[in-house]
C-alpha cells in the first residue's frame, strides 16, 4: 500500500508539472502573437502616415507655388543696362545737349575769326557826267590780340574830281600805304574782339559738364522708370496670383456648399472678394501701363 500511494503521488505530480509547462508556453506564445499584431497594426500607421505626407506634399505643391515673379523676372527680355544703353544711342534730349558743344564750338571759332588776315578790296566808278572818275582800293589788315592791328593796301584814283574831293585822285602809279594802330589807353587791355573770344572759350568749357550733369539726370530717371515698371510687374503678377487663389477657393466653397456643408453666404462672400481682385488686378493692370508708357521715352529701338 505504501508502495502503491508513492507510485500515485508520483503521476500526480508529473501529470501537474506537464499542466503547468502547458500553460507557461501558451502564456509565452500569446504575447509573441500580440507582437505581431502590434507590428501590422504600426506597419499600417506608418503606411497611413506615408500616404497623408504624399497627400500634404500634393497639397503644398498645388496651394504654395512659386512665385510668378521670379520666373518672369528670369524671362524678363530687358534689362537695366538696355536702357542706359538706349538712352545713350537713341534719347532727343541727349542729342541735343551734344548738339550744344558744337553751337559752343561753332561761337568760339567765329569769334577767333576776328582776329583772322582780313583782305579788303573795292571799285568805285562814276562813267558819265561831267567829273568821270575811277577809283579802285585794295588792303589787307590783321588785328592783333593785344589791341590794335597792322594794315597795308593800294590804291588808285584816275579821272576829273570834284574839286571838294581832290585827296582822292592820285597820280598815275597809284598810292601804297601801310603802318600799324595801336591803342593808348581805350581797348588797351581789353576790346570787343577779346571779350568775344573769352566769353565763348569759357562756354565752351562750360558745356561739357552741364552735357554730364543732363546726361547723369537723364539715366537717373530712366532707371526710376525702369524700376518702377519692374515693380509694377511684379504688383500685377502678385495681382493675378491672389485672383486665381480666390477663383480655386470660391469653386470650392461653392462645392461645400452644393454638399451642404458650408452657408451660402460664404459663397456670396467670396464672390465678393473674387470682385475685389479682379479690381486690384484693373488697378495693377492700368500702373504697369503708365510705367511701361514711361520708360519707352528712354527705351527706344
Amino acid at each position: 500500500m505504501t508502495l502503491f500511494r508513492i507510485i500515485l503521488l508520483i503521476c500526480l505530480l508529473q501529470t501537474g508539472c506537464r499542466s503547468a509547462s502547458k500553460q507557461s508556453t501558451a502564456q509565452i506564445d500569446a504575447p509573441v502573437m500580440i507582437t505581431a499584431e502590434t507590428k501590422q497594426v504600426s506597419t499600417q500607421a506608418d503606411a497611413t502616415s506615408s500616404s497623408l505626407k504624399e497627400v500634404g506634399s500634393q497639397i503644398k505643391l498645388t496651394g504654395l507655388q512659386q512665385p510668378v515673379a521670379d520666373s518672369q523676372m528670369s524671362q524678363n527680355p530687358y534689362v537695366l543696362d538696355d536702357v542706359i544703353n538706349s538712352v545713350y544711342n537713341h534719347y532727343p534730349l541727349l542729342r541735343s545737349a551734344l548738339y550744344s558743344r558744337n553751337v559752343a564750338s561753332g561761337e568760339y571759332l567765329s569769334a577767333q575769326g576776328n582776329f583772322d588776315l582780313k583782305l579788303k578790296a573795292e571799285t568805285l566808278n562814276q562813267p558819265l557826267g561831267f567829273y568821270e572818275t575811277y577809283r579802285h582800293n585794295l588792303g589787307i589788315t590783321q588785328p592783333i590780340y593785344e589791341g590794335g592791328e597792322v594794315f597795308a593796301g593800294y590804291r588808285a584814283g584816275r579821272g576829273q574830281f570834284e574839286p571838294w574831293y581832290q585827296e582822292r585822285e592820285t597820280n598815275e602809279g597809284g598810292e601804297f600805304k601801310a603802318g600799324i594802330v595801336s591803342p593808348l589807353l581805350r581797348n588797351r587791355d581789353i576790346d570787343e574782339r577779346r571779350s568775344e573770344l573769352w566769353k565763348t572759350n569759357y562756354g565752351r568749357q562750360l558745356v561739357e559738364p552741364e552735357i554730364q550733369a543732363q546726361l547723369i539726370s537723364f539715366i537717373q530717371d530712366s532707371s526710376y522708370a525702369y524700376w518702377d515698371w519692374v515693380a509694377a510687374g511684379q504688383v500685377h503678377h502678385l495681382a493675378e496670383n491672389i485672383l486665381r487663389l480666390a477663383t480655386e477657393r470660391k469653386d470650392r466653397i461653392s462645392i461645400q456648399a452644393d454638399q451642404g456643408l458650408v452657408s451660402r453666404l460664404d459663397v456670396s462672400d467670396n464672390l465678393r472678394l473674387v470682385q475685389e481682385r479682379k479690381a486690384k488686378l484693373s488697378d495693377a493692370e492700368r500702373k504697369l501701363q503708365q510705367t511701361a508708357i514711361k520708360l519707352s521715352q528712354y527705351l527706344r529701338n
